[in-house]
């Protein structure tokens, strides 16, 4: 017992260390990269977006609407726009970190720890390169930490207590209006998340069904409305940027996502696989130039395609490209599959992987370059550095985790860590991010992006935290 108790303050103090050393790196880079734009190809078409406000897809309008006031300050403050962006940013995040770890009583819930845990959370290389880039992933990110809180707050007010054995039908509502905006917010941040935003929500709808008693459940009703009004709230907000008046459910058809996942591989990246279809309806020219990058497979291919020969008939050569590329080379797509899945389920630990030549280069390259460009040995040592800490991190609060669990075992003789209501949340939250994952993964071939994942890192770093202090509870009110 003395050396398991030895062992878990070393590896407490390893971890504490390693926290405050990241926090003081990024918090460096931070300032020294306050002032720079980093040059996204995304970020110029996003900036474009904001001035019209328009887009054949519409869908992702929250941040070009948040550029808009923010331009027009910057034309009128002595300070770049962009840098007022990146303090919102930064000031969001915080907050939002600090509002999970709080929700979840994560230390407790003392709030002086939990700003500290926030700070760790904001100065991990990948969160922190998205707070300083004009791009959405550190607004949706944010928000969907904020939900995380919510739902934790929600659900523990389902606990049995004998005072409230009863969850009221007005208690249930007001929670789902909260989730139910936040699936509003981050839809229109990201349409790729409008169906994964549905799991939290029904997983809610039947909590709050387990936790009402079989007379009072005709409550339940209040919730479901709330529920409706935003299912059908959410496609019409996302379609105000279409600009051609038409109402349509975010997403693509199926066959349209299933090429989009198998082209790249089965079609299109090797000149020899070009279906016939394709190049009697297109010519060589442009799929050598589509071959140069998966993103022209949706941004030049289809809309080409599309005006070629209709949408009736483009799709149907994509079902046909799609079931031959399946059929042909299974093997390599469902590598591809296991990759990107990989890569959004563990970014920090893939990412690491691909910096150093294994694994297709994706986006992480790319991304290291542009955050490399003012500040080139500032950012090797905080990526590496960060990456490296990720992991050490991990294995450090498992062990905390496993000797902790083996101490109550012996001196209780049952474990008493994890007992606790909130294992509904973890669940519920689990499936959430498999729904995320599989949503990503399925957005697109050989474009896996750490970017987009950086909500999974914050988990995983709160799941670090959690178990490198399993004694502070997350039962009870929030202080």
């Amino acid at each position: 017992m003395l050396k398991n108790d030895k062992l878990v303050s070393i590896l407490h103090w390893l971890i504490i260390i390693g926290c405050g050393l990241q926090a003081v790196t990024g918090l460096v880079w931070m300032v020294r990269n306050f002032g720079t734009l980093q040059l996204f190809g995304e970020t110029a078409e996003l900036v474009r977006f904001s001035g019209t406000l328009q887009s054949a897809e519409g869908g992702d309008l929250l941040y070009p609407v948040l550029l808009l006031p923010i331009r027009v300050l910057g034309g009128v403050l002595p300070i770049p726009w962009y840098c007022l962006m990146y303090l919102l940013q930064l000031g969001f995040g915080f907050f939002a970190g600090y509002f999970a770890l709080r929700s979840l009583r994560l230390f407790g819930g003392e709030k002086r720890y939990c700003a500290l845990g926030s700070l760790v959370l904001l100065t991990f290389p990948h969160m922190m390169q998205c707070h300083l880039a004009i791009l959405p992933y550190s607004l949706l990110s944010s928000l969907l930490l904020i939900e995380t809180g919510v739902l934790a707050r929600a659900i523990r007010r389902m606990i049995p207590l004998p005072e409230r054995y009863t969850l009221r039908g007005e208690a249930a509502a007001g929670d789902m209006a909260l989730v139910g905006l936040l699936w509003l917010l981050t839809s229109l941040c990201s349409a790729t998340l409008f169906y994964p935003g549905m799991i939290p929500v029904v997983g809610l709808l039947l909590l709050q069904l387990l936790q009402m008693k079989p007379g009072k459940r005709w409550k339940l009703l209040y919730p479901i409305l709330v529920a409706a009004l935003y299912f059908g709230l959410i496609p019409c907000v996302m379609s105000l940027a279409r600009g051609d008046g038409q109402i349509k459910m975010p997403g693509r058809p199926a066959e349209q996502v299933a090429f989009e996942r198998t082209a790249w591989t089965g079609a299109i990246a090797n000149p020899a696989r070009w279906p016939a279809s394709l190049r009697e309806n297109l010519g060589e020219d442009l799929l050598l130039s589509v071959s140069k990058d998966p993103d022209d497979i949706r941004e030049v291919l289809e809309p080409a395609l599309e005006k070629s020969v209709g949408v009736i008939e483009a799709r149907k050569i994509y079902r046909r490209v799609a079931r031959d590329a399946w059929t042909y080379y299974r093997g390599d797509l469902l590598r591809d599959i296991r990759t990107d899945l990989a890569g959004y389920v563990l970014p920090p630990v893939i990412t690491a992987m691909q910096l150093r030549g294994r694994g297709y280069e994706s986006y992480a390259i790319r991304n290291y370059d542009v955050m490399k460009r003012e500040t080139p040995l500032l950012t090797a040592f905080y990526v590496d550095y960060g990456q490296w800490w990720f992991v050490v991190a991990f294995l450090s609060a498992a062990v905390i985790t496993i000797l902790t669990l083996l101490s109550e075992k012996k001196s209780a003789g049952k474990l008493t860590l994890f007992e606790t209501p909130m294992w509904k949340f973890g669940i519920l939250i689990t499936v959430f991010l498999l729904g995320i994952t599989i949503a990503l993964t399925l957005s697109g071939s050989a474009d896996q992006d750490y970017k987009k994942a950086v909500f999974l890192t914050a988990l995983w770093i709160l799941l670090i935290l959690r178990g490198a202090f399993p004694k502070t509870a997350i039962t009870g009110e929030t202080k």
